[in-house]
């Protein structure tokens, strides 16, 4: 057992007399997303330690909020194992850093890479995993309405945004976001997709 997994077991054993109630289902899911947390708070220190030796700390900030911001109404998949996920974080992060930097990005260049984001959001979001299903569908319409939302202002903000690199993040870090949520990508790590057709809804 990893030490997140260790962590989140031991969080969860001591608030677990307080909620009574709660049923196992419920408990696994609270675990998994403690856990998560848990890994970021390990991940993160790492990420902008090597962004400050890449000398790109203040942009991967910026990539990491744009992440972030998607992400919580995308979802997305995530990967077996934390260096897995820690080496495609690091990828993805300084991907959109670095090819910002480099890309000069055409008018009808990002046109079509918005209408691809905005497909992908409308077709996919949110987009569950195997350790966090998304049994409501009233959540998962609000969190798709809330990700189109949110896409549209990353796709107005790399059109308005005077600087390049920065206008380049806003697009990108969407674009890669969609990715994340695609099928074909969860087919590619092998994670099964739609993962609340799996469980009763309610």
């Amino acid at each position: 057992m990893n030490i997140s997994k260790k962590l989140s077991v031991f969080i969860l054993n001591c608030i677990k007399p307080y909620v009574s109630s709660i049923s196992q289902d419920d408990f696994e899911i609270a675990q998994y997303g403690i856990e998560v947390f848990c890994m970021n708070l390990c991940k993160i220190p790492i990420i902008f330690l090597l962004a400050y030796l890449f000398n790109i700390l203040d942009y991967s900030i910026l990539v990491y909020i744009l992440f972030g911001l998607i992400r919580n109404y995308t979802w997305g998949i995530h990967m077996r194992t934390s260096l897995t996920c820690l080496i495609l974080t690091c990828v993805c992060f300084f991907g959109v850093v670095f090819l910002s930097k480099a890309l000069i990005l055409h008018i009808a260049i990002k046109f079509f890479i918005s209408l691809i984001c905005i497909y992908i959001l409308y077709k996919y979001a949110p987009a569950d995993t195997e350790e966090r299903p998304c049994l409501s569908e009233k959540i998962r319409k609000s969190n798709k309405s809330k990700a189109l939302t949110l896409g549209f202002i990353y796709i107005l903000a790399s059109f308005i945004v005077y600087n390049r690199v920065i206008s380049n993040m806003f697009l990108l870090s969407l674009f890669i976001q969609c990715l994340m949520i695609s099928p074909i990508t969860y087919k590619i790590f092998k994670r099964r997709y739609n993962n609340y057709e799996y469980y009763e809804q309610y």
